[in-house]
């Protein structure tokens, strides 16, 4: 098994200072080589790894995921009805002119939101692999603001579903 060891690299060398410790503190930044991973637990129980051969991303294996603070993501203005899902998950989309939805860069198992104000109102249509019932597609036809979901299974099929549209509370 792999120990982080304190060292100090001049040129070609490499001196080890010894193990690190739990008291230590790392004051600079840590770089691994593509697709290698930090191993958690005495039998690799939780693995954080980048992984460069498929589609440059982060991925955290073997144990579920808590978050303790905030999961923050960036909000994409998509305003053309097209979503590409490699720039993030959550879109607004305020469209000037006739839209069809359309989803780019699927990955399986990818979710997200989608802000939908459609104010003046535009039509909006949804493209072949994109699955929204006609009930939904008729009420985001309308003048309103509507707050959309939508889930990718298997990186290529991608199914919406809209909220009524939303009025501000009191």
């Amino acid at each position: 098994m792999a120990k982080l060891v304190k060292s100090i690299y001049t040129g070609s060398d490499v001196t080890s200072l010894g193990e690190i410790t739990s008291s230590d503190t790392i004051e600079d930044d840590l770089i691994f080589a593509d697709n290698t991973a930090l191993k958690f637990g005495t039998n690799s129980d939780a693995v954080i790894q980048y992984d460069e051969t498929t589609d440059d991303r982060l991925e955290i294996t073997g144990t579920t995921v808590y978050v303790q603070k905030n999961a923050v993501s960036t909000v994409t203005a998509e305003n053309d009805g097209s979503f590409d899902l490699a720039t993030g998950n959550h879109f607004t989309c305020t469209p000037t002119g006739a839209i069809d939805l359309t989803f780019t860069n699927e990955t399986a198992g990818q979710t997200g939101t989608i802000l939908f104000v459609n104010t003046t109102p535009q039509v909006a249509t949804v493209a072949a692999d994109v699955f929204l019932s006609d009930a939904d597609l008729t009420t985001i036809n309308v003048a309103g603001t509507y707050l959309m979901s939508y889930y990718c299974p298997d990186g290529i099929n991608v199914y919406l579903s809209a909220t009524p549209a939303l009025t501000e509370g009191s």
